[in-house]
């Protein structure tokens, strides 16, 4: 699904890397949140009060 979105705004030109503009840790939690179906609100809400 999110390959698709992407496919769609971004065609499939893409050369090189794909760069993800956040911290590699971040990423990763967010992709495990995704995959154990976590509520995605508190998520926010632990990067929120992780990066202020």
């Amino acid at each position: 699904m999110l390959l698709n979105k992407s496919a769609q705004e971004y065609g499939y030109e893409q050369r090189g890397v794909l760069c993800i503009p956040c911290h590699v840790l971040i990423f990763e939690r967010v992709l495990e949140a995704l995959r154990l179906g976590d509520d995605l609100q508190d998520l926010f809400t632990f990067l929120s009060d992780d990066l202020l």
